[in-house]
């Protein structure tokens, strides 16, 4: 379920189960994150039990990190965007069995997932 590029990223810097904390000004959606790395067993946990995961599976998004601060909202990155792709928000309240609207649901958070090694904490 994971693609090869986000393990390799994940095994190169030793990232699971690491926190990030981005502040606002480096969100592209304004509004900060601070994250939890996911296994690759959380990763699945979330895409195969949990919605958000559930529903937008089937639209190549795959869950790689969880929301620290309460809101349950994870992140994700989408498969067709590749190796360095961009990191997501999917907001857990805007998706649901009937499904969602992209614009409503999925906030851009990093133009790269690469970018979240700036923000690793110790």
């Amino acid at each position: 379920m994971l693609p090869s590029y986000w393990i390799d990223f994940l095994n190169a810097n030793d990232l699971r189960g690491k926190n990030c904390r981005l502040p606002e000004g480096e969100d592209e959606s304004g509004v900060g994150a601070d994250l939890g790395i996911f296994t690759e067993e959380e990763s699945i946990d979330e895409a195969t039990n949990f919605w958000p995961g559930i529903a937008v599976a089937a639209d190549g998004y795959v869950p790689v990190a969880g929301c620290l601060t309460g809101s349950g909202d994870p992140y994700f990155i989408k498969t067709s965007e590749g190796s360095g792709g961009r990191l997501y928000r999917i907001y857990h309240d805007a998706v649901s069995e009937s499904g969602y609207k992209a614009e409503e649901a999925i906030a851009l958070v990093l133009q790269s997932y690469e970018l979240l090694l700036k923000h690793v904490e110790p």
